[in-house]
């Protein structure tokens, strides 16, 4: 019975020291380290007395090879690459290994992006060989997608570390958050697309045709240009909701949730031109045959998106 219990008690030792260990070493097994001056602040089990050897690896390479005194360790590194580190007690009769190696990726870009997809322009209208045909209208240029709903949490882990939960339309990202750096949120509206061209009416045309023993004359009045498309809407920015779980000294937060700029209208088609037509002839032709057909219209101008909003509840 006093074997069992002694067994017991070791083993709720050993498991409250591994419990101890994993709290008291950081960054944790696995971790996604986030900072625009990544400075990695390393930490392990130990007392300030004693020496440690802290050895770090980037992709097999060690890049860092250091005698400390202390449990703590601020490193600068490269950002973009997979590192692992590990942290052995040296004594007199040599070393052994305190911290067995651990993972993390270390990455600088804090910038997390969710803008609407700008809308497709339109298409330009036709312009027809036919004599005396109207030029196609321009198509509508699409809207502008809204920007999405993002939402921003962060809380305290330690040493001024945040861990940092950005939430877009179908996914997470999660890091831990290093001091001193800013965030950056864009969740724009899409611009909305150009309006198409108005295509060019067809010139007119006039031609004599011979019957037997007279002369019989006739044309083709000149096309009107086709209309403009209008230009799509832009998108409104999207809501950001920022939640700050018992953070004291959060950092810079800059959010750019501005609505997309509307498409510029389809520009008119130009007219046909009158037909080159015989003064002999001139004073029968109608006038609207003797003279360049108008223009379309232009296409308008599509509305801006709304400001979007940012929420701290």
């Amino acid at each position: 019975m006093t074997r069992t219990i002694l067994v017991l008690t070791f083993f709720l030792i050993s498991c409250t020291v591994g419990f101890a260990q994993d709290q008291l070493t950081w960054p944790p097994d696995g971790a996604r380290l986030l900072g625009m001056e990544p400075v990695v602040p390393l930490r392990w089990e130990g007392d300030k007395r004693s020496r440690y050897l802290v050895q770090v690896y980037a992709s097999d390479k060690e890049v860092l090879s250091e005698e400390v005194q202390g449990n703590r360790l601020a490193v600068q590194l490269r950002p973009g690459l997979y590192y692992r580190w590990q942290v052995a007690r040296l004594e007199k009769g040599g070393s052994y290994s305190l911290i067995p190696a651990r993972s993390f990726t270390l990455s600088s870009d804090v910038r997390f992006n969710f803008d609407g997809k700008n809308g497709q322009d339109g298409r330009d209208g036709s312009s027809s060989r036919d004599y005396g045909r109207q030029g196609g209208h321009g198509a509508n240029g699409e809207n502008g997608q809204n920007g999405p709903r993002v939402s921003v949490l962060l809380e305290p882990v330690a040493d001024d570390v945040l861990h940092l939960s950005v939430t877009g339309p179908s996914t997470t990202q999660k890091y831990f958050l290093l001091p001193g750096s800013p965030i950056y949120i864009s969740t724009r509206g899409g611009n909305g697309g150009h309006g198409g061209n108005g295509g060019h009416g067809s010139p007119g045309f006039f031609y004599l045709q011979a019957n037997r023993n007279f002369q019989e004359s006739a044309s083709f009045a000149p096309g009107i240009g086709g209309d403009g498309g209008a230009g799509g809407s832009g998108g409104d920015g999207g809501t950001v909701t920022v939640r700050l779980a018992g953070v004291a000294h959060p950092p810079a937060i800059q959010v750019d949730n501005a609505g997309g700029q509307g498409g510029r209208g389809g520009a008119a088609g130009a007219g046909g031109a009158a037909p080159a037509i015989p003064a002999y002839y001139q004073g029968w032709v109608p006038p609207l045959y003797q003279a360049p057909a108008p223009p379309g219209r232009p296409g308008p101008n599509g509305a801006p998106g709304q400001q979007g909003q940012v929420v701290n509840p």
